[in-house]
């Protein structure tokens, strides 16, 4: 009896044994302790949108954009043709780009006329200044044209943009402000220029409709008040390229400009 009560504690035991190790883990690494603890979920991030600015974004856009502008306008400006007393010999050959920019400069004084006398004093006046500050009367480009509305004429506020459209011109004019153009005159298409007309051109912008560009035109005594087409004109922009003279067709390179006078 004492026998079979010691080989059923035995097998009690074998069998605890046996059981322990079965549900005991079989392996925990000794670099990777088991937690209990839950990690704790990351919260999303808030998400804010700032009203104030996209608002102020949408503002800036608006102040960004260009008033529209009047389908026609036009300035009442002097008509200043290059040669006054129609003699068309040297210097008044080659004094458009003298004559352009007295219109605009006549429109800032105020002056609805100007008679021929006083054209060809004035232009006189100006070529001689040329003679002193360029040391010869020569073919101006429109950046000298600008320099000597500054130096000559003595005005401050002289712009000179290169590159320009149509719009940029209509632009200057609707705020009143007469536009200096350099020229392939002999694109320009005018009935009334000696053919096949001049090589190099300057004229004045002073209106545009919804269709031309209105021009007071130094080059012919019927110039008051000219008009262009836009396709014309705009082909015609072209600032004087050195040679032109000697090879017309250097003209087409040249870069298009205008010349804006400020009160």
């Amino acid at each position: 009896m004492l026998k079979i009560t010691k080989i059923l504690l035995l097998v009690v035991a074998a069998v605890a044994i046996v059981a322990a190790i079965y549900f005991y883990p079989r392996y925990i690494s000794p670099e990777e302790p088991v937690s209990l603890e839950i990690a704790e979920q990351e919260e999303p991030a808030e998400v804010v949108l700032d009203v104030d600015n996209e608002a102020k974004d949408e503002e800036t856009k608006e102040e960004e954009k260009p008033e529209p502008i009047p389908t026609s306008h036009r300035l009442t400006a002097a008509f200043i043709p290059q040669a006054p007393f129609h003699d068309w010999s040297e210097p008044w050959q080659n004094t458009c780009e003298e004559a352009a920019l007295l219109v605009a400069h006549h429109y800032i004084q105020g002056s609805k006329s100007v008679s021929p006398a006083q054209v060809k004093q004035e232009i006189q006046a100006m070529l001689n200044w040329q003679d002193k500050y360029y040391g010869t009367h020569k073919d101006l480009v429109a950046a000298e044209v600008a320099e000597m509305a500054r130096e000559y004429l003595g005005y401050e506020n002289v712009e000179v943009a290169y590159d320009i459209t149509i719009e940029d011109i209509k632009r200057e004019v609707a705020a009143d402000n007469p536009v200096v153009i350099p020229a392939a005159g002999r694109t320009l298409n005018n009935p009334n220029y000696t053919a096949p007309g001049p090589v190099y051109h300057m004229l004045t912008v002073i209106g545009y409709t919804e269709s031309t560009i209105i021009t007071n035109d130094p080059g012919t005594r019927k110039g008051a008040g000219f008009t262009y087409t836009y396709n014309n004109f705009y082909n015609s922009i072209h600032d004087f390229v050195a040679g032109a003279n000697a090879k017309p067709a250097l003209m087409a390179e040249g870069r298009r400009a205008m010349v804006v006078v400020n009160k």
